[in-house]
């Protein structure tokens, strides 16, 4: 009966390690890379599960073995073992230089995420540089969905001031976030409310939103996923399996699976530019008519 529990222990973990080898072919990975540095962040992701994935089945190898070896037999009074010193330093030694090691691996991806200048002495290596962006936009998270704000020329004049305060000319969408391929894009994330975090698994990218705080984040797309069609003025897939989520990563409250919103990377900046034309004309045409001469004056006297 006590060998049960040890064979327990066993089946489980072997049934874990089972799902975890056929996972990639199940489909049950992660999702398909389109960021300029996600193969850097998809190689850390691998460099912590050898690690991580390394030290389970050694604990639970020894878990099992204990529990089948040393299980209790009748008469048989068990021993009691104070600790083991030597033991103790060993085990905490190993874990604190892989973590020293992931600390310093992490660190060039990081820089190349942020844009900033870094040159380490780590053997992996690389200097970034402080990047001018293509195209800014706000992203306000609120109960219960993204609101994306676009300003006209992509660049505006102060983006930490836009980013505050905004402009009557900007585009509003909800829960659509419109880039092209290749664009150097900074979103100037907000919420409204309570903390959301602002999820794209195909960028590889994640961010809390905090109240009362602009929060930087960039990215650049290497792959299409859309064009606009000016005749039928509709955006069009290309490819039906390339469909990128938004989502929201925090629990932000009892309609939280209802904030999701899609990525469309639009395939030259010529063709986001034509989407973003016609969307603002279509929005300038719902604008209420007390706003309208504000926005004109603002323009020069243009609609």
């Amino acid at each position: 009966m006590y060998r049960c529990w040890g064979l327990l222990f066993a089946a489980v973990n072997l049934a874990a390690i089972g799902l975890f080898a056929v996972s990639p072919a199940m489909g049950w990975w992660l999702p398909k890379n389109i960021a300029s540095y996600g193969a850097d962040i998809d190689h850390l992701f691998y460099l912590i599960l050898v690690a991580t994935g390394f030290f389970f089945i050694v604990t639970q190898g020894t878990l099992v073995y204990c529990m089948l070896r040393f299980n209790a037999k009748e008469g048989v009074k068990a021993m009691n073992i104070h600790g083991n010193t030597k033991l103790e330093i060993i085990w905490t030694a190993i874990p604190a230089i892989i973590l020293i090691y992931i600390g310093f691996a992490q660190t060039p991806t990081w820089a190349k995420m942020k844009y900033i200048e870094i040159d380490t002495w780590f053997p992996v290596r690389y200097k970034g540089t402080n990047i001018e962006s293509d195209l800014h936009v706000t992203v306000l998270g609120r109960q219960w969905e993204w609101r994306m704000r676009y300003p006209q020329g992509n660049i505006p004049a102060d983006p930490q001031a836009w980013a505050d305060l905004g402009n009557l000319h900007d585009l509003h969408v909800v829960n659509e976030l419109h880039v092209w391929k290749d664009a150097k894009v900074k979103i100037h994330l907000k919420t409204q409310d309570v903390i959301h975090s602002f999820f794209m698994p195909n960028l590889r990218l994640k961010q809390d939103a905090l109240p009362g705080k602009i929060m930087p984040m960039v990215f650049s797309p290497i792959e299409a996923n859309v064009r606009y069609n000016p005749t039928t003025k509709m955006i069009e897939e290309l490819n039906p399996s390339s469909t990128w989520e938004i989502a929201c990563a925090e629990l932000c409250g009892g309609n939280h699976y209802r904030m999701r919103g899609k990525l469309f990377v639009h395939e030259t900046k010529q063709d986001y530019e034509r989407w973003f034309a016609e969307t603002l004309k279509n929005q300038r045409l719902h604008e209420s008519p007390r706003l309208q001469p504000i926005v004109a004056a603002g323009n020069g006297g243009k609609p």
